[in-house]
């Protein structure tokens, strides 16, 4: 019997000292992205699922950077996909 590895999903918030900027940083423990498709996910109709119509993450991108954030992938993760982005606090 093989075991089966759960999905996880990590979410860790800090604020950026000196700055007036959260930043977020979301982990899953999935397959991860190759390079080809880290060049390629924030790309408008790019999608890695099935049934994916690859809009999400264009979306959230633009929101982040509408509201003065940044969005990014980190391509060097040891596992899976994870994904960082920040947002000015509110004054």
């Amino acid at each position: 019997m093989h075991a089966t590895k759960l999905p996880t999903l990590t979410i860790t918030a800090m604020v950026l000292a000196e700055t007036n900027l959260m930043i977020v940083t979301i982990q899953d423990n999935g397959p991860g992205l190759d390079s080809a498709m880290a060049k390629r996910i924030f790309e408008p109709f790019f999608t890695t699922k099935p049934t994916g119509i690859g809009m999400g993450l264009a979306i959230s991108r633009a929101l982040i950077e509408t509201n003065g954030g940044q969005l990014w992938v980190d391509s060097g993760a040891e596992s899976g996909a994870k994904f960082h982005f920040t947002l000015p606090l509110a004054p």
